[in-house]
């Protein structure tokens, strides 16, 4: 269960901290007072999208903390564990959540920082938040399946359906794929094999169209390389009576006759030799390059024809010379895809036929499931709705069978829940309900009913009896106060009679010293809550409606 709550500049709430009992707790207050605010606070620390709006004016950040026992909850414990987010006291749950004025959010789960995901998929598991608006929604048959899937606890059959629903339909594409070949497969298998044959007899490879490149250079630059070598060699080589080294040896010879007059004479001597041995050994390398050239015409052309079909293939293919080898493979795997598509379609179609298989049995495992669950839920419903004022009413869940051979992600059946109003009357979609006020009692039945079942442990409803006033509200307020025997329940009303079968009151307020607005709540004890509970009653506190409020109070806390 909640056992605190921490606000800081949330809103307009500047401080606010209450610790919080078992049972139900209720939230009153004038109207614009800011009664719904401290389930916000809740919703956003159950990981509820955060935008800059939610920091009070002037502030830096909100900050919201909360703590909850976790005595009773042991997959909850189990799941912290899981995440290594637990703590020394496995048995206390600490949440934390700031928001910064540029709309950034942080959060804490028992001090170590969590993405607001983590935060959420935590939070489904203790926080159930129930809207005014709900019963609106409850008008959409996809979201009246969901309640009735929750309500029955067919979940994972619901999912088991989906998953087989998805792989059934990826079959179905693959096949689709495969006959989308069709009868041009042969024809199309004949090309493909003719384009990789024109592939298979070039070397491909990289390195080796790199090779030929610089081949078909050489050969195609051989006389003027070799005219250019030649005449190298005639400066380089030593035997020619001009070549540089000769030159060299004999400047050498000169200045060493000299040397004994000035060292540097030797010193530039011995560099004359040192360029002279790497002019032979230029020379040298020189030599290796004549000894390899040649005209050679008929090679020449080998090679350029080689590399013109390379070139030739890689516009056809429309893709670099360098990938062509890839090319190549992609042709094989492609031929071998076509060549077993007669046996890939066989075996895709025995797939096909035993998912179908699958999911029949499991959407049959989940219309039994529904069926059993629906009768259930409609009948505690129906009594409930007699309670609230709709005496003859009558709710039912009306199946629709999808066709026998449609694989659905929702089952074999579509449903919708449909009710009777008054007596003698046909039942009729939810949809068709005119009244805002029975819409209203059908679906606070619908959650009462189902949240009984519910085991998530803390139910937090905003204003859920709205439309609702009269006896029926002393009835949804007993309602409330039997489902808060099982759940922690916080509740945010505006009638009397809902409010006095809480466990604990809280009262909020606001007022402003004209520069800023500031909300505040309090939890009141007997004589506040006396006072609090006339004024809900008639808008004024007298000794009339004082009485009146302890005679309220008193009949709610007998019935509870």
């Amino acid at each position: 269960m909640l056992t605190s709550l921490a606000i800081r500049d949330f809103a307009i709430i500047g401080v606010l901290d209450v610790q919080l009992r078992a049972g139900m707790t209720v939230v009153t207050g004038e109207t614009g007072a800011g009664k719904s605010i401290v389930l916000d606070a809740l919703s956003l620390l159950a990981g509820a999208r955060a935008d800059a709006g939610v920091v009070r004016a002037g502030a830096e950040r909100a900050e919201l903390a909360a703590e909850f026992a976790l005595s009773k909850l042991p997959h909850v414990r189990a799941w912290l564990c899981e995440h290594e987010l637990d703590s020394e006291d496995t048995a206390l749950l600490q949440i934390r959540r700031v928001v910064r004025t540029e709309g950034t959010s942080k959060a804490w789960i028992n001090g170590r920082a969590v993405a607001i995901s983590q935060l959420r998929e935590l939070m489904e598991q203790l926080i159930e938040v129930h809207g005014q608006h709900d019963a609106m929604l409850l008008q959409n048959a996809v979201l009246q399946m969901d309640v009735l899937d929750t309500y029955a606890g067919s979940e994972s059959e619901r999912e088991e359906v989906r998953k087989l629903c998805e792989l059934a339909r990826n079959i179905d594409k693959e096949i689709a794929a495969l006959k989308s070949l069709g009868g041009a497969s042969a024809e199309l298998l004949e090309l493909l094999q003719s384009q990789l044959n024109e592939l298979s007899k070039l070397k491909l490879a990289p390195e080796h169209l790199h090779e030929l490149d610089q081949k078909q250079r050489k050969l195609a630059n051989a006389e003027a390389m070799i005219a250019a070598v030649e005449h190298a060699l005639g400066k380089l080589e030593y035997e020619s009576n001009h070549s540089i080294a000769r030159q060299l040896t004999h400047l050498q010879q000169d200045l060493l006759k000299h040397a004994a007059a000035d060292k540097k004479l030797s010193e530039a001597a011995a560099l004359l030799e040192s360029a002279r041995i790497e002019i032979e050994e230029a020379a040298s390398l020189v030599e290796d390059v004549r000894s390899e050239l040649s005209l050679d015409p008929a090679a020449l052309a080998k090679v350029e024809a080689e590399l013109s079909k390379a070139h030739e293939l890689a516009r056809k293919h429309r893709v670099p010379v360098s990938l062509l080898h890839e090319k190549r493979d992609e042709l094989e795997q492609r031929i071998k895809s076509i060549s077993g598509a007669d046996q890939q379609l066989e075996r895709l179609h025995a797939q096909r036929a035993d998912t179908q298989i699958a999911w029949q049995a499991a959407a049959a495992t989940l219309t039994q499931k529904r069926k059993h669950a629906a009768k259930k839920l409609t009948k505690a419903a129906s009594e409930m709705i007699a309670s609230l004022g709709m005496q003859g009413g009558k709710l039912d869940f009306e199946f629709h069978a999808r066709d026998a051979q449609e694989v659905h992600s929702n089952g074999a059946e579509s449903g919708e829940f449909v009710v009777s109003t008054n007596p003698g009357q046909p039942m009729k979609s939810m949809r068709k309900i005119a009244s805002g006020g029975e819409l209203s009692r059908i679906s606070l039945a619908l959650k009462v009913s189902s949240l009984k079942r519910a085991s998530v442990p803390i139910l937090l409803f905003d204003e859920v009896d709205a439309g609702i006033g009269g006896a029926v509200a002393t009835t949804v307020g007993s309602l409330l106060a039997q489902l808060a025997a099982s759940h922690q329940v916080l509740l945010v009303t505006h009638l009397a009679q809902v409010a006095a079968f809480a466990n604990q009151h809280w009262r909020v307020s606001k007022a402003s010293d004209g520069k800023q607005t500031q909300t505040d709540l309090q939890i009141l004890d007997e004589q506040q809550r006396v006072d609090e509970v006339a004024r809900m009653l008639s808008g004024t506190v007298t000794a009339s409606t004082q009485t009146t409020a302890r005679e309220l109070l008193s009949s709610a806390g007998s019935r509870t």
